[in-house]
């Protein structure tokens, strides 16, 4: 069960060094399945290792709209605003906990070019659909590998809260680093900072999953576990170097 804390915005999570791009999530839908550690770790490349709950590995994918500037810049139009859908899994690396992206879909070209550049984030463009009517939310990821969808309904008069430490919902969701493979294979890393995640759990109504099944996962369209966020206001640092990809 979750529980309700009172949501201070000067408590921020992860390590803060000087950032370099801050990021607003709006609207935000994690959908969470268990899945064999042996299928994971093909997808996970050494030096990291895929990180289990209870024994288990899980896969995320997060649905959000987001608003994204570089530090010094204002948020400019045309520019700022994406909706995404990232594909995550759960790893650590020397013994720091993090987030490993198997893909990062998103529907505006443009930010898409300049965050290739600034970021070895593993981006593709995608047609995406996300709308809100009242406490009703839809969402659709179209392109050649990956055709996703829900629909659910906010439960009226239930608050966001935190998620208890040590519980499945916060090992999935406060998480404070990801990493990266550059194109020179070195492997690198980037630190998040922002408010711990405050949550309702979701059941997903209506759902669509029609995924490539490259990396072998074979999910089922309703998720084991799904949470909602309205959102959180985040900073990035840049992506230092941690070591090397094997092949």
């Amino acid at each position: 069960m979750l529980r309700r804390r009172r949501y201070r915005s000067e408590r921020v999570s992860g390590l803060l060094r000087p950032w370099v791009w801050s990021q607003h999530w709006l609207d935000v839908a994690f959908l969470h399945w268990q899945v064999p550690h042996e299928a994971v770790r093909p997808c996970v490349p050494a030096p990291l290792d895929v990180a289990t709950y209870e024994g288990r590995a899980w896969l995320t994918m997060v649905a959000f709209r987001l608003r994204v500037r570089p530090r010094g810049l204002p948020f400019l139009p045309g520019l700022s605003n994406l909706v995404e859908l990232n594909v995550r899994t759960y790893v650590h690396c020397r013994g720091q906990p993090g987030i490993w992206f198997l893909r990062v879909y998103a529907d505006n070209a443009a930010a898409m070019r300049i965050a290739r550049w600034l970021t070895p984030m593993p981006y593709v463009h995608a047609t995406m659909d996300y709308r809100r009517d009242g406490e009703t939310i839809s969402f659709h990821c179209r392109r050649r590998d990956a055709n996703v969808g829900w629909k659910f309904t906010l439960p009226a008069g239930l608050q966001e809260c935190e998620a208890p430490p040590g519980s499945i919902d916060a090992w999935l969701l406060e998480r404070y680093r990801l990493y990266a493979r550059c194109r020179d294979a070195s492997l690198r890393f980037a630190e998040v900072a922002h408010p711990p995640w405050t949550v309702q759990q979701l059941e997903i109504k209506q759902a669509e999953m029609d995924l490539d099944d490259r990396w072998g996962l074979k999910l089922s369209s309703v998720p084991d576990l799904a949470h909602y966020s309205a959102g959180v206001k985040a900073r990035f640092g840049a992506f230092r170097r941690c070591g090397r990809v094997a092949d």
